[in-house]
């Protein structure tokens, strides 16, 4: 037996547009370089630096209620060590990450206006 895949207008409408906007990424992230990277490693630092101190202090709480947590103590250590890399070591990895940002990008644009295509 046979499945049609049911697809609407609007689903492919969403899908053209994130092609559109993941290829203006792409194209603003092979084109400005070092400037919006550095920006990005900032953020993901920071980003990862809190969610480390945050799932620190959720396990606190939860041992001094008595609760079982979920989250591993090494996963949050880890997000911090990442997190305090990532901000450190920036012009390491700098050119090698906007170069796989940007072809991350441009490829899932390909993909997004090949399913639009197919789609329509």
């Amino acid at each position: 037996m046979e499945k049609k895949i049911v697809t609407k207008k609007a689903d492919a409408l969403r899908l053209f547009l994130t092609g559109i906007a993941l290829i203006g990424l792409g194209v603003f992230i092979l084109n400005t370089g070092l400037f919006t990277l550095q920006a990005m490693f900032y953020i993901f630092g920071i980003a990862f630096i809190v969610v480390g101190v945050s799932n620190i202090l959720r396990l606190i709480l939860h041992k001094i209620r008595g609760k079982e947590s979920a989250i591993p103590l090494s996963s949050a250590v880890l997000n911090i060590g990442l997190g305090i890399l990532v901000i450190t070591f920036q012009t390491m990895q700098i050119s090698l990450f906007g170069i796989i940002c940007g072809l991350y990008a441009l490829l899932q644009c390909a993909i997004r206006a090949l399913n639009y295509y197919i789609l329509r």
